[in-house]
C-alpha cells in the first residue's frame, strides 16, 4: 500500500475540525489555564493552578481531534520510513525465499551449463570453456593449458565418460552444487584401478558460472607419477622438452605428479597411452635397473660355478648351445682359479626403438697372460632386452686380448703338445662344436690344463717367448 493511500485512508476516518468551531470550544466559560505567573522574570510552576476533575471537566472535542491529527502525523511518518528503507544501520540484507519454481529453474540452468561444459571440452572449444566458467573475463595461462590437456585427451579418445549428474539447489538459492560421476578410460588410471570419478561444480545463477573444483573418488596422482616415471625412462626427450614443470614460467602451468598438464605435454604421452598402462600393470619396471640386475647375477653365476644359473640368464627357459656352453665353463674354471677378472663400475643406455639395454661393466684385468701382452683393463659388454629379461653378451673390447690366447696356444703346443692336441685345438672338438680364439679352444678341459701353467706361460712371453 503507497504511503498517499494511508494517508487518504487516514484523513477519511479522522477529520480535521472547523477552526472556528474548534475555538470557540476551546475558550467557552473560562480562561486558558496559566502555568506561569505574569510579570515575574523567573519562571516558576504556579501552586494553585486549579484540580480539574472528570467531573468537573467535560469531554472536549478538539482532544479526540488533536489525538486524530497526531495519529496521522505519526502514520505518514512510519509510512515515510517505511518507504525509504529506514534506518540503513539496522536493516539485514537477507535474500528473498525461493519457490520451488524458482529451485527448479536454477537446477535445469545448472544441468545444462554443466552439459555445455562438457561439450565445449569434447570438441576442444577452450573459448567456450572459458565463457562458462569465468563470464565476460578470461582464463588464467595455467588453466587454459590445463582445459587444452583435457581436451586433447578427450580428441583421443581417452577422455571421460559422464554418467548421470545430480544438482542440489543451496539454501537461498544463490548456489546451486552438481556432482558428475565419470567412468575413465584414461589408461594409467584404469591400470591403477582409477575406474570412477566425480566431477563436482558449483553454478552461480545470477551470474551464470560454473565453478569447476578438483575431482573426487581417488587418489589419481600415482598414475601421473607413473607416466611421468615412464617418460623418463623411455622417452626422456620428450618429458624435458614438453612435460617437466621446470620447463615452463612459475606460475603458468598445472603439474600433478611431475606431469606438466598442457597440451603440448599430451601430445608426447597420448601415443604412448596403452604402453603405459601395460607398464604400469607390469609393476612399473625399469628396464635399466632389470638390466643391471641380471647382469650381476649373471656374473655371480661364473664366480660360483652354476652353469645353469649362466645358461637361464641367457637363454631363458632355454638352453646354450654346445659351444656356448664350453664357452662359459671355460671362464667358470679361470673364476674358480682367481683368474676371471674384477669387475668394476657397470653403466646403461636403453635404446628405446630397439627396446635393448645396453649395459658396459669395467674389468680389471687378473689373467697374467693378459698382462704380460699389456692388457690391463676391458669392457664386458652385454645387450638386455626387457620383453623376455634376456641378457646377451658380447665380445671383450678395450684391449688385443687375442695377443695373450695366441701366446697361449703356442706355449701349448710347444712344451705340452700331446694335452694341447688332445683339449686345446679347435680341431679336437670339429672346430663348429667350439668357441675358440688364435687356436686355443674355450672349454673347460683346455682351461684345466691352461690355468696350472698360467705364471710360467706369462713369463715365457715376458722373457721373448723363446723356443729352447
Amino acid at each position: 500500500m503507497t504511503p498517499e493511500r494511508v494517508y487518504a485512508l487516514l484523513v477519511e476516518a479522522n477529520p480535521v475540525p472547523d477552526p472556528d468551531e474548534f475555538l470557540e470550544q476551546a475558550t467557552a466559560g473560562r480562561a486558558p489555564l496559566q502555568l506561569v505567573v505574569p510579570g515575574r522574570t523567573d519562571m516558576k510552576t504556579e501552586e494553585d493552578i486549579r484540580q480539574l476533575t472528570p467531573e468537573a471537566t467535560p469531554r472536549r472535542p478538539w482532544i479526540a481531534a488533536a489525538a486524530a491529527a497526531i495519529a496521522l502525523v505519526l502514520a505518514i511518518g512510519i509510512v515515510a520510513w517505511l518507504a525509504g528503507g529506514g534506518n540503513e544501520a539496522e536493516v539485514v540484507d537477507e535474500p528473498p525465499p525461493t519457490t520451488a519454481a524458482a529451485e527448479t529453474d536454477a537446477a535445469a540452468e545448472a544441468m545444462e551449463t554443466v552439459s555445455a561444459f562438457f561439450g565445449a571440452l569434447a570438441n576442444g572449444d577452450i573459448d567456450a570453456v572459458e565463457s562458462i566458467t569465468i563470464p565476460g573475463g578470461e582464463l588464467s595461462v595455467a588453466d587454459r593449458h590445463m582445459w587444452e590437456f583435457q581436451a586433447a585427451l578427450y580428441a583421443a579418445g581417452y577422455g571421460a565418460e559422464i554418467g548421470t549428474c545430480t544438482a542440489a539447489v543451496l539454501p537461498g538459492g544463490s548456489e546451486v552444487a552438481v556432482e558428475c560421476p565419470s567412468t575413465e578410460t584414461y589408461p594409467p588410471f584404469v591400470a591403477l584401478g582409477i575406474s570412477d570419478l566425480v566431477w563436482p561444480f558449483s553454478y552461480l545463477p545470477t551470474s551464470g558460472t560454473l565453478v569447476w573444483k578438483p575431482l573426487e573418488g581417488a587418489e589419481f596422482t600415482p598414475a601421473n607419477q607413473a607416466t611421468t616415471g615412464y617418460l623418463r625412462i623411455f622417452d626422456p626427450a620428450g618429458y624435458d622438452t614438453a612435460c617437466d614443470p621446470s620447463k615452463y614460467d612459475f606460475g603458468d602451468v598445472n603439474f600433478d605428479g611431475g606431469l606438466a598438464l598442457t597440451a603440448e605435454c599430451a601430445a608426447v604421452i597420448i601415443p604412448a597411452l596403452d604402453d603405459i598402462g601395460r607398464w604400469i600393470e607390469a609393476g612399473q619396471p625399469d628396464p635399466e635397473s632389470e638390466a643391471l640386475a641380471a647382469t650381476a647375477a649373471f656374473l655371480e653365476s661364473i664366480a660360483a660355478g652354476d652353469i645353469a644359473a649362466v645358461e637361464q640368464a641367457i637363454v631363458p627357459n632355454g638352453e646354450l648351445v654346445p659351444s656356448e656352453r664350453r664357452m662359459w665353463e671355460f671362464n667358470i674354471v679361470l673364476a674358480e682359479a682367481g683368474y676371471f677378472g674384477e669387475i668394476g663400475e657397470c653403466t646403461t643406455a636403453f635404446d628405446t626403438a630397439g627396446n635393448r639395454v645396453a649395459v658396459r661393466c669395467d674389468v680389471t684385468v687378473r689373467d697374467p697372460v693378459f698382462l704380460a701382452v699389456g692388457v690391463t683393463d676391458l669392457v664386458m659388454p652385454f645387450d638386455y632386452f626387457p620383453d623376455d629379461s634376456r641378457l646377451t653378451w658380447r665380445p671383450l673390447e678395450g684391449g688385443d686380448f687375442s695377443q695373450g690366447n695366441r701366446a697361449a696356444a703356442d706355449y701349448l703346443r710347444t712344451f705340452h703338445g700331446a694335452d694341447y692336441d688332445a683339449v686345446c685345438d679347435p680341431a679336437a672338438y670339429g672346430f663348429t662344436g667350439v668357441v675358440f680364439d688364435q687356436g686355443l679352444a674355450l672349454t673347460a678341459e683346455c682351461a684345466e690344463l691352461y690355468t696350472p701353467l698360467i705364471d710360467d706361460i706369462a713369463a715365457w712371453i715376458e722373457a721373448g717367448r723363446p723356443t729352447g
